[in-house]
C-alpha cells in the first residue's frame, strides 16, 4: 500500500513534487488530483517513516493517507523482462547493460484514445530502443506489443462510463507522439507520428480503410484520424469554461474560425447554440467533425450537420435545418460566405423594397479563434464579422492566447 501526500495550498505542489522526484518517490503513473478542498499527490512511499525522513512538513503544512490504488504486479518492465527471458536468442545475445537502458526509456505516462495508445516522444524511439526493435523479427515485435496491450494498457483504459457506453472498441494500435512541424504545414498534419503497432490505414488513404481514434471530454465525443489530424488534449479546461459560463450562447449563433475536429464547436452546441458556423481547411478534420457530431446525442439531430466544400454554393434548405454548418475552406472566406447568406435572405424576402435594405443581422454570441500556432491573422476577420453581421455590444471574440 502506498501513500498520498495531502495539501491545501496549490502553490506548494511544485516544491513537494520536486522533493519526491529527486528521491524517486513521485508516482508518475498517476495524475495529481486537485479539488476545491484538497490536493492529492500520489507517491511510491510505502512506509510512514520515509515521509518523516523527507521532512515534507518543513516545506509546507501537509498530511498523508494510505492510497486505495492497488499497484499492478504486471508492468511494462516485467512484460519486457519476461519477453526477453522467453526468447533464447535475445537473452543470449543481449548485452547486460542494454536491459536497464531499455527499461529507463519505457513510457511513464501515455494517453489512451481508443483504440489508440499514444506514447510521448523520447521513449521507444530512442537509439537503444531503435536498435532493439530492429533486432526483432516481425513476429517477435508483434508479440511484444500485443503483450503490452493485452497485459497492461487494456487494463488502464478510461473508467468513464460514458466512454465505455459510446465505444466498446479494444485497444489495437500504438504510436509515438511528436511535435507538429510548423514550417510549410498550415494544415498541421502530424507528419512525424511514429506508427509502432497496428494497422493505421493504406498508403493511399480512403475513408473506408483509415484508422480512427476517439476521446470523451466533458461528456463530449470527439474522433479523428491520427495520421492526418492533430489532437490537443490541453484545451479541456478552456472547453469546460465555455460550458460553465457565457449563458448568452444558448439560442444564439456562434462562429468558429478554427474548428478542427470540433474542439470548441461541440462545446458551443452542447451549450445549446442555435447554430454554429465553422471554418476548417483540413478535410480530415471536417470528416472527423461530421463523424463526431453523429455520436453526440445531446445536440445531434437528423440532417443537422451540413458540410460545404470550398466554392460550393450554399443550399439554404440544408442550412436552415442544420445546427452545425461546416465550411471546408479557409476562414478568409468567412465574411464572403456571410454576405452570400445576406443576399439569399434578401432575395427570398417578400418585404417592400425599402425594408429589404435592412442589414443582415444574426444573434452572434461568440466568434471562436484558434491558438496553434497563432490566430492573429483572423482578428481582423472576427472584427469584420461583428461589425457587419453581429453586435458590438453583445458579441464575444473568444481568443485562446495572451493578447495583452
Amino acid at each position: 500500500m502506498y501513500y498520498n501526500i495531502l495539501l491545501k495550498d496549490r502553490k506548494q505542489i511544485k516544491p513537494i513534487k520536486t522533493v519526491l522526484e529527486k528521491s524517486s518517490y513521485l508516482d508518475k503513473s498517476q495524475k495529481i488530483k486537485v479539488s476545491k478542498d484538497i490536493i492529492k499527490i500520489p507517491t511510491l512511499i510505502k512506509e510512514e517513516a520515509i515521509i518523516l525522513e523527507l521532512k515534507l512538513e518543513d516545506i509546507t503544512e501537509c498530511t498523508f493517507e494510505k492510497s486505495n490504488v492497488v499497484k499492478p504486479t504486471v508492468t511494462l518492465e516485467t512484460i519486457l523482462q519476461d519477453f526477453i527471458n522467453n526468447q533464447s536468442d535475445l537473452k543470449d545475445n543481449l548485452d547486460a547493460s542494454t536491459l536497464p537502458k531499455l527499461v529507463e526509456k519505457l513510457p511513464k505516462r501515455y494517453s489512451i484514445y481508443p483504440p489508440l495508445i499514444l506514447l510521448p516522444s523520447n521513449t521507444l524511439e530512442t537509439p537503444v530502443w531503435n536498435t532493439f526493435l530492429k533486432s526483432l523479427t516481425t513476429e517477435q515485435k508483434t508479440s511484444l506489443f500485443d503483450q503490452y496491450i493485452t497485459k497492461f494498457f487494456q487494463h488502464h483504459t478510461s473508467s468513464s462510463k460514458q466512454d465505455r457506453d459510446v465505444d466498446q472498441q479494444k485497444l489495437t494500435n500504438i504510436a509515438i507522439n511528436k511535435p507538429i512541424v510548423e514550417t510549410y504545414n498550415e494544415i498541421r498534419y502530424p507528419i512525424n507520428l511514429i506508427q509502432l503497432h497496428g494497422n493505421f490505414g493504406l498508403s493511399k488513404p480512403t475513408l473506408e480503410t483509415e484508422f480512427w481514434c476517439h476521446t470523451v471530454q466533458n461528456g463530449i465525443y470527439q474522433t479523428w484520424a491520427p495520421r492526418f489530424t492533430m489532437f490537443s488534449r490541453g484545451n479541456i479546461k478552456e472547453k469546460k469554461r465555455v460550458l460553465d459560463t457565457f449563458p448568452n450562447i444558448s439560442g444564439n449563433y456562434v462562429i468558429d474560425l478554427y474548428a478542427g475536429i470540433g474542439y470548441f464547436t461541440f462545446s458551443y452546441l452542447a451549450k445549446r447554440a442555435k447554430k454554429v458556423l465553422c471554418w476548417e481547411i483540413n478535410e480530415w478534420s471536417c470528416i472527423g467533425m461530421v463523424k463526431g457530431y453523429a455520436k453526440n446525442k445531446s445536440f445531434q439531430k437528423p440532417n443537422g450537420c451540413y458540410l460545404i466544400q470550398n466554392y460550393e454554393p450554399i443550399d439554404m434548405e440544408k442550412f436552415k435545418n442544420a445546427n452545425l454548418v461546416i465550411f471546408n475552406e479557409s476562414n478568409e472566406f468567412a465574411v464572403k460566405r456571410m454576405k452570400q447568406l445576406e443576399s439569399y435572405k434578401k432575395s427570398s424576402s417578400q418585404e417592400s423594397e425599402s425594408s429589404s435594405n435592412i442589414s443582415f443581422k444574426i444573434p452572434i454570441s461568440h466568434i471562436n479563434l484558434g491558438l496553434l500556432p497563432t490566430s492573429t491573422k483572423s482578428w481582423p476577420i472576427a472584427l469584420d464579422l461583428i461589425q457587419q453581421f453581429g453586435s458590438l455590444t453583445s458579441s464575444y471574440i473568444h481568443v485562446h492566447e495572451n493578447v495583452g
